[in-house]
């Protein structure tokens, strides 16, 4: 791959760290990239112009185990995608719009690193790490340069899609930029995540529940639906039947709630007085469940930043 930057139009997006989340977005972009051919269909806010093509990825890992599970992963797609082990430096200096989705731990020794703050100068720095901010990510890389020898600093946009970007069905949140932030990047970040799913822009002191509401509760979702499909199981349903089941189910009711139903209004409409399922419901009430998802709640948000 040519060392030179890509044309104004193109996009070439490096990957700083691709663990599970990064895996998954580099597998939707590739995806966007082979159906949509960079049309955005979302009806979402923020900026709905055609976005730019997508020309080439790197992915940057630490690791050969890393670097050869990508290559089996991506191998339909090399002439797409460059893998480095140990090169961020070159990855960054590659490519206009960089993504760092290392452990949120690692993101200091990355960014701190020799090169990387003049490797980044006026581009556009995507964080997708819980837990870290804006000035945190500012300050890691600019430590080793006087602010005064800062002339093109870049774009750093801090995003939290979740898992669902692999399939192009995420709910990505975007903290508001700041006036000082280049209109450009900002509209390089909306158009980048609306080929993965819906993208909301937040306040930047929303970003922690923001985090766990969209990337962190379809976790909580999947333990429900799990316990759901097991119980079908032992009624004699195959496992592949009763995660369809459940799942579609589990959609039938968010589909309901985004068209406007409320909550309590669609258990209504479900649960008749003295019927089965106001039973069901009963035995969630008495064990509490309202709690203990509160406490889930409450301890993702807390526990963000203590691996930071």
């Amino acid at each position: 791959m040519n060392k030179s930057l890509p044309n104004a139009e193109d996009l070439v997006v490096t990957i700083l760290g691709c663990g599970k989340l990064g895996t998954a977005i580099l597998t939707g972009f590739l995806k966007s990239h082979q159906t949509s051919n960079g049309e955005s269909t979302s009806n979402d806010s923020g900026p709905k112009a055609h976005a730019r093509p997508l020309k080439h990825f790197i992915a940057c890992v630490r690791t050969e185990k890393s670097a050869a599970r990508l290559k089996a992963l991506f191998d339909a797609e090399s002439s797409m995608v460059t893998i480095l082990t140990g090169e961020n430096l070159k990855g960054v200096q590659q490519a206009n719009v960089i993504i760092i989705g290392c452990e949120p731990s690692g993101y200091h020794e990355i960014l701190n690193s020799s090169g990387i703050c003049e490797a980044v100068s006026g581009k556009t720095l995507i964080s997708i790490l819980g837990g870290v901010t804006v000035e945190m990510l500012t300050v890691a890389l600019y430590s080793r340069q006087p602010s005064t020898q800062i002339t093109h600093p870049c774009n750093i946009i801090q995003v939290m899609p979740n898992i669902a970007v692999a399939i192009c069905k995420s709910i990505t949140t975007i903290t508001k930029p700041n006036p000082l932030q280049s209109s450009d990047a900002i509209e390089i970040a909306h158009s980048l995540f609306l080929r993965l799913g819906h993208v909301r822009t937040l306040p930047e002191n929303f970003v922690d529940t923001a985090t766990v509401v969209t990337a962190s509760s379809p976790a909580f979702f999947t333990v429900m639906l799990d316990a759901i499909a097991t119980e079908a199981e032992r009624a004699g349903f195959s496992r592949t039947e009763a995660l369809e089941l459940s799942a579609r189910a589990m959609s039938s009711a968010a589909e309901l709630i985004l068209h406007g139903e409320a909550p309590d209004g669609v258990c209504k409409k479900i649960a008749t007085t003295g019927g089965s399922t106001a039973r069901g419901l009963k035995v969630l009430k008495d064990g509490n469940i309202l709690d203990l998802i509160g406490d889930a709640f409450r301890a993702t948000r807390h526990g963000q930043h203590s691996n930071c």
